[in-house]
Parts: structure tokens; sequence; C-alpha cells
């Protein structure tokens, strides 16, 4: 913590993927509280395995008995947020920004 806020800049990629659970203390966790609300404007976060259109897949829940979290923390994150935008929306992925 502290040192990725730091080095990136505008136009700058911050590729997550992560363990997509929000846990106590975890990584899903320190990103969306820590790290990418400090983070400068103009730096575009690229977010894999998630689908801001709507649920997980339930087919793909079942069968690989994954049940991920991470989406609707963005979802919240972004839903009364001014400071971040979607500037593209994939499949399984996500691209927010800082304006």
């Amino acid at each position: 913590e502290g040192k990725i806020e730091k080095e990136l800049k505008k136009r700058d990629i911050l590729f997550i993927d992560s363990t997509h659970n929000v846990k106590i203390g975890n990584d899903v966790w320190k990103l969306y509280l820590n790290i990418i609300p400090k983070l400068k404007k103009g730096i575009i976060i690229h977010i894999h395995d998630i689908n801001i259109e709507g649920e997980y897949d339930k087919e793909f829940v079942k069968r690989n008995r994954i049940f991920w979290n991470e989406q609707y923390l963005l979802e919240c994150f972004l839903m009364f947020n001014k400071e971040f935008e979607i500037i593209y929306k994939g499949k399984e992925f996500v691209w927010i920004k800082r304006k």
C-alpha cells in the first residue's frame, strides 16, 4: 500500500485480477477501500472477471463452485461516486477511471 498510488500517473493502466472475494483485510478490501480511492486523475483501471451488466453466470458458479462478490462491491463503489466513471464495459471486465 502507498507505493502503487504514488507511482501510477495519468494514462497508466492498473490491471486488477484479484481473488474476487471481499474478506476482512484481503486484497479486494484493500484495493477498493485503500488504493483505488487514492489514485490520481486519468489512471485507467482494468478490473478482470467482472460482469457489470448483471449477475455472475449461474452455470459457471454452480459448475466451478465459485462464489465471487467483488463486482457487488465495485457496483456500490461506483453507484454514487462522481469521482470515477465507467469508460468501457466488456462481458468479463470493466475499465473505470478517475475523472
